[in-house]
């Protein structure tokens, strides 16, 4: 086909089929044979730097060799290769190498160089000019192949944003997170065409990033893997809370190689984002490796910086969802050892009382019948057996929910309980009471409070043997303190707690726990402080937490001089 042959009918034909390529590369490899036709040349190459580089028809080797070496170049500048543009001025760049002359026509699109088409000629055969229909002809491929570049842009934008839409309907649909997240990283891997991401966790008391969810080919040996906060690009995202593009990881002085070094993987770009909830980093989504030589784009940037609102969500979620299923397990747990030691305290104390007075009872009977003089002292030790009761049972209400804790506060509370423990014990232990901060507590913080004694003070009397118990109560300008001391035989406690809960024995726990619901902090020394034998457990809660457990509570404080003001004068007392 000739050049006069190709009209703009012929043309009309094929710009369906030009349109529709899925590819630019395609679309060049059909177009190439209608520019060969159009302007007659023997063959036709386009190079879009780091894009694409496509040829057709017959060009030498030499030929070849010359458009390698044009790829390789760094190319003209767009103010150049505009002015220089043949469509506009009639002159194109021109080279003749041995048999071959090349004509070079910039492809521009504003003030962008887009690429280049080389038209090769026999040597002396390159026409001088362009009939203005030729250059209608090519213009219009240029046009085309830019505008199909823009619709294949737009299209993955588009594929981008269903995919931000698709993975953020699965973490608001599901509560198997973990999988959601590992999704997540997979489909980022997909979208900005990347070999390899990470989500990382940060894990606050420790100041270390976790690899949480990696993904790709090294990503098994990362998992759980943990890094240093003041270490790495993703480190440096973690402390500032800024994203970040490293197209160059090598020249970067925030670049960690160790993770390379121990995976064997090679970094080549980076792009990362941090997980923010409320203002706070809680996480970072890391990206590496973009598959072609340019690396990460602003637009890429975009698009993960859109998805990590979403995925910082679901890793909140998470955290919070395993949070609450360990704290039911601990309920549950908890629960059910209370019900055995009621039921064990049930057994041993008042079912005990009532089957000796069943037996007192019959016994009675009998001395009624046969020997009526010894009726009173058999019933004498049927009520002392009631009474016995009566105390047990009332003592099991007490430890159950103590009226007088919500009626006079804490510190009644532990004086009555105290009082009960003595009667119990025969005054066996004797109480040390002193209490310099007699502050009237916020009824949730006063039970949490009162429990953690309460199981301080039975676990002294069923394991520690010891003589004295001090309770000691006071405050600074910052901290509510609370101390249970005894001088008992003490406990390796590293040792028990280690193996606390395989010994279906909560109590401990049970106490840390409940100094945490009050923001407190629950420490256990033993030998005590200062002692050669003894154990302290030391309960110390922020004042600024009691503020506000206050403020949500009916004002059950006086704040001054931002703390805490007794309500009543300091007390003390020594119960023996």
């Amino acid at each position: 086909m000739t050049p006069e042959q190709v009209t703009f009918t012929h043309f009309a034909e094929k710009v369906t089929d030009l349109v529709s390529s899925p590819t630019l590369a395609d679309y060049w490899r059909q177009a190439l044979p209608l520019m060969q036709a159009i302007t007659g040349a023997k063959g036709v190459a386009i190079i879009v730097p780091d894009v694409i580089t496509v040829s057709h028809g017959k060009i030498s080797a030499e030929g070849q060799r010359h458009i390698e070496s044009h790829i390789r170049q760094e190319p003209a500048p767009a103010s150049l290769l505009q002015r220089n543009h043949w469509l506009r001025s009639g002159f194109s760049l021109r080279r003749t190498i041995n048999i071959e002359e090349f004509v070079h026509i910039p492809i521009s699109r504003t003030d962008q160089h887009a690429g280049v088409a080389i038209l090769v000629f026999e040597k002396e055969q390159a026409p001088e000019e362009f009939t203005p229909l030729q250059r209608q002809l090519v213009d219009l491929l240029f046009s085309l192949a830019i505008m199909h570049g823009k619709l294949r842009r737009s299209e993955q934008r588009q594929n981008m944003m269903d995919t931000l839409f698709d993975v953020t309907q699965d973490i608001a649909s599901t509560l198997d997170l973990s999988a959601v997240l590992q999704e997540t990283t997979n489909l980022t891997c997909q979208v900005l065409n990347a070999e390899a991401a990470a989500l990382m966790q940060v894990d606050f008391q420790t100041n270390e990033l976790i690899f949480s969810i990696p993904t790709g080919e090294k990503g098994a040996q990362l998992h759980q893997t943990r890094m240093p906060m003041n270490r790495g690009v993703a480190g440096w995202v973690a402390r500032t809370g800024k994203p970040l593009i490293v197209n160059d990881p090598a020249q970067d002085v925030r670049f960690n190689r160790n993770v390379d070094k121990k995976t064997g993987f090679i970094t080549r770009s980076i792009v990362c984002v941090p997980l923010q909830i409320r203002g706070q980093t809680i996480g970072i989504l890391e990206v590496l490796n973009k598959r072609d030589s340019k690396g990460f784009s602003e637009e890429d940037l975009q698009w993960l910086l859109n998805l990590a609102p979403q995925a910082a969500i679901a890793v909140e979620n998470a955290r919070l969802y395993q949070s609450l299923r360990r704290e039911n397990q601990q309920v549950i747990a908890i629960h059910e050892e209370v019900r055995h030691h009621l039921a064990r305290d049930l057994h041993d104390g008042p079912a005990q009382d009532l089957s000796a007075m069943i037996m007192g009872t019959q016994y009675a009977r009998r001395l009624l019948e046969k020997a009526p003089e010894k009726i009173s002292e058999a019933l004498a030790e049927i009520e002392t057996l009631a009474r016995q009761a009566n105390t047990n049972i009332r003592t099991m209400l007490f430890e159950l929910r103590p009226i007088v804790l919500e009626t006079k506060g804490l510190v009644a509370a532990i004086q009555a309980y105290i009082a009960q423990e003595t009667r119990r014990d025969h005054n066996s232990i004797v109480y040390h009471l002193s209490v310099i901060d007699n502050s009237t507590l916020e009824t949730e913080a006063s039970s949490m409070i009162f429990s953690i004694i309460q199981e301080a003070l039975n676990n002294i009397r069923r394991h520690a043997q010891a003589k004295n118990v001090w309770i000691r109560i006071f405050r600074n300008d910052t901290t509510w303190v609370a101390e249970i001391e005894d001088d008992g035989q003490g406990f390796e406690v590293s040792k028990v707690m280690s193996h606390y809960e395989n010994n279906n024995s909560f109590g401990l726990l049970n106490m840390k726990e409940r100094a945490q619901l009050v923001g407190g902090v629950l420490q256990i020394v033993s030998p005590a402080p200062g002692k050669q034998n003894g154990t302290c457990v030391r309960l110390s809660i922020p004042l600024a937490y009691l503020l506000a457990l206050q403020k949500q509570d009916g004002n059950r404080y006086e704040e001054k001089q931002g703390y805490l003001t007794p309500t009543h004068s300091p007390h003390h007392s020594m119960v023996h």
